[in-house]
């Protein structure tokens, strides 16, 4: 027997039992730019995904509507975990506070950091003081608030505004009687407006929070007067302030003094 021969025919044999069953078609790898290109698209479609599901579309629609010049607003649906949005010396300021109040004003201050970023702000501030107000980082001016199921932040420029107050409150009717918070004119127009009890509340709570950081005086419900038709405020020192609002799946107010 030849040798060589012996040989060729176990190589042959070798070979057709490493040979693929089936073929394959071999298409170039795509280049890395394109790769890394389609893979910062799918982390922008998984954030916004994530964001969709802390966005009311019928307050974020109302938002836009109100548009101060200058002011960022914006507005998340409070969930679990938000509670971690408060900084250590926050948690410790609401340790006799309960989750949903804790949950609540993490979630403001998670919306606030963003908006301040998005302005460009340092993210240092944020914390409540005895008095209630929220000090904000140095060139910024700010108001945050919440009902049970939405929290909402705006911001501004301090060169900008000198005063600065938003508030929300569920589109209900308000849960006590009207005249333990409207004037006699403003019980004039009170049939004039859908649920306006509870915008009367909330555009007094606005102008309280826009103008308490300016005067330090604490003011009575009847302390100030709101004019829904001429979008302003008159408080009992005589100070006029800017209003806005709107009523969607909620009803959002701000309040604001221009420098």
């Amino acid at each position: 027997m030849n040798k060589n021969s012996g040989k060729s025919q176990l190589c042959d044999a070798l070979e057709a039992t490493s040979r693929p069953t089936h073929s394959w078609i071999h298409l170039p790898w795509p280049p890395y730019d394109t790769v890394e290109r389609a893979q910062r698209a799918e982390r922008r479609r998984h954030r916004a995904s994530q964001t969709m599901e802390h966005i009311d579309l019928s307050l974020e629609q109302a938002i836009a509507r109100i548009a101060i010049p200058g002011v960022l607003i914006g507005h998340r649906l409070i969930s679990e975990g938000d509670e971690r949005g408060l900084t250590p010396e926050d948690a410790e300021f609401f340790a006799n506070s309960v989750l949903e109040r804790r949950r609540a004003s993490g979630a403001a201050r998670i919306i606030a950091r963003e908006l301040l970023a998005r302005g460009g702000y340092p993210l240092a501030g944020l914390r409540k003081l005895p008095s209630g107000a929220i000090t904000w980082p140095d060139g910024a001016i700010g108001s945050l608030a919440h009902d049970t199921r939405v929290a909402v932040a705006a911001v501004g420029k301090s060169c900008d505004m000198r005063a600065l107050g938003i508030d929300i409150e569920p589109r209900e009717k308000l849960p006590f009687d009207i005249d333990l918070i409207a004037t006699p004119d403003e019980r004039l127009k009170a049939l004039e407006l859908p649920y306006f009890g509870r915008l009367l509340f909330s555009a007094k709570e606005a102008v309280y929070k826009a103008v308490h950081p300016l005067d330090g005086v604490f003011l009575d419900f009847h302390d100030v007067e709101i004019d829904f038709d001429q979008g302003s405020a008159r408080v009992a020192h005589q100070r006029v302030v800017e209003l806005r609002y709107r009523v969607s799946s909620h009803i959002v107010t701000a309040a604001f003094l221009l420098s």
